[in-house]
Protein backbone atom coordinates (compact mmCIF):
# COMPACT_ATOMS: atom_id res chain seq x y z
CA UNK A 1 0.00 0.00 0.00
CA UNK A 2 2.71 2.20 0.49
CA UNK A 3 4.68 1.73 -2.19
CA UNK A 4 1.93 3.01 -4.58
CA UNK A 5 1.11 6.14 -2.46
CA UNK A 6 1.62 9.58 -3.18
CA UNK A 7 4.57 10.99 -1.44
CA UNK A 8 3.59 12.95 1.71
CA UNK A 9 0.16 11.05 2.32
CA UNK A 10 0.02 9.30 6.23
CA UNK A 11 -0.94 6.10 7.21
CA UNK A 12 -1.54 4.63 10.33
CA UNK A 13 1.59 1.56 11.05
CA UNK A 14 0.05 0.50 14.30
CA UNK A 15 -1.76 2.19 17.47
CA UNK A 16 -0.50 1.45 21.11
CA UNK A 17 -1.79 1.49 24.52
CA UNK A 18 -1.44 4.63 26.99
CA UNK A 19 1.04 2.62 28.65
CA UNK A 20 2.89 1.75 25.88
CA UNK A 21 4.58 5.04 24.88
CA UNK A 22 7.62 4.61 24.65
CA UNK A 23 7.00 1.05 22.62
CA UNK A 24 5.61 3.53 20.02
CA UNK A 25 8.52 6.01 19.87
CA UNK A 26 10.79 3.24 19.39
CA UNK A 27 8.85 1.57 16.41
CA UNK A 28 8.69 4.83 15.06
CA UNK A 29 12.43 5.70 15.28
CA UNK A 30 12.90 1.64 14.04
CA UNK A 31 10.99 2.54 10.68
CA UNK A 32 12.89 5.68 10.07
CA UNK A 33 16.44 4.28 10.51
CA UNK A 34 15.41 0.75 8.66
CA UNK A 35 15.54 -1.59 11.26
CA UNK A 36 12.71 -2.80 10.62
CA UNK A 37 13.75 -5.57 7.51
CA UNK A 38 11.00 -5.49 5.39
CA UNK A 39 11.10 -1.54 5.19
CA UNK A 40 14.94 -1.97 4.61
CA UNK A 41 14.14 -4.75 2.14
CA UNK A 42 11.86 -2.40 0.21
CA UNK A 43 13.99 0.50 -0.43
CA UNK A 44 11.15 2.83 0.00
CA UNK A 45 12.20 6.22 2.54
CA UNK A 46 10.14 6.50 4.70
CA UNK A 47 9.32 9.08 7.28
CA UNK A 48 7.38 8.21 10.85
CA UNK A 49 5.78 9.74 13.79
CA UNK A 50 3.51 8.90 16.70
CA UNK A 51 0.47 11.14 17.15
CA UNK A 52 -1.87 10.78 20.44
CA UNK A 53 -5.21 9.42 19.68
CA UNK A 54 -8.78 11.05 21.03
CA UNK A 55 -8.79 8.04 23.24
CA UNK A 56 -5.22 8.33 24.75
CA UNK A 57 -3.75 5.86 23.13
CA UNK A 58 -0.95 6.45 20.63
CA UNK A 59 -0.75 5.66 16.81
CA UNK A 60 2.33 5.34 14.82
CA UNK A 61 2.03 7.08 11.23
CA UNK A 62 4.19 6.57 8.14
CA UNK A 63 4.83 8.18 4.85
CA UNK A 64 6.71 7.71 1.84
CA UNK A 65 8.97 10.72 1.72
CA UNK A 66 10.63 9.91 -1.82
Amino acid sequence: MLAFAESGKWFIDKVYDRAKRKAARVAARDLCTGKIAAVRKSGLHIDSRVLPTVDGRFAVEIARTA
